[in-house]
């Protein structure tokens, strides 16, 4: 194989590696719950009117799911 389309071929191989390096994090970002309001694990006497979910980020609206459970983790 000729010496230039050798370079040519690593050249190329080495711009896939940078790339792959500096997109692949942001593929790998995850939201992160920061805090509940009720607080998580709070034992309330009265349903709350509303619950507050605070995220690192703003959460993606596709496949996101929410349950809210009750006592034994029965669904409410």
């Amino acid at each position: 194989m000729p010496r230039h389309a050798l370079l040519s071929r690593l050249t190329a191989i080495g711009a896939l590696v940078l790339l792959t390096g500096l997109l692949g994090p942001a593929a790998q970002a995850h939201d992160a719950l920061e805090g509940t309001d009720p607080a998580d694990g709070s034992t309330l006497d009265v349903a709350p009117t509303q619950i507050t979910l605070t995220f690192a980020e703003t959460p993606l609206a596709v496949g996101t799911e929410l349950a809210v459970t009750g006592p034994g983790g029965v669904g409410c």
